[in-house]
């Protein structure tokens, strides 16, 4: 876990889809750090389960989305940052 915190701060991503469970720390915990650290950075939370609570605390603490893992593709474009004039998504990632 602590490569990929290294490599998000490198890169200085658009976007990171985050899951809410995470080995060693929550990933509403991860949410709060990168938000913290750059606040222009687009969260978008996912989880296997669909709970209105935990939604909330992530829309509240700074998430962009929140989505189920049985996600398609073009649910995760529609969501996007770039498509919502935030900014060219980077290649590569």
């Amino acid at each position: 876990m602590r490569s990929s915190r290294r490599r998000a701060s490198e890169l200085h991503p658009l976007v990171v889809l985050l899951d809410i469970r995470l080995p060693g720390i929550s990933g509403i915990e991860t949410l709060e750090r990168i938000v913290k650290k750059d606040p222009d950075i687009k969260c978008l939370m996912i989880s296997m389960v669909h709970e209105t609570d935990t939604i909330v605390e992530c829309i509240k603490k700074g998430a962009h989305d929140y989505m189920t893992k049985e996600i398609e593709y073009e649910s995760v474009r529609k969501k996007s940052p770039e498509r919502h004039g935030f900014g060219k998504a980077q290649e590569g990632l």
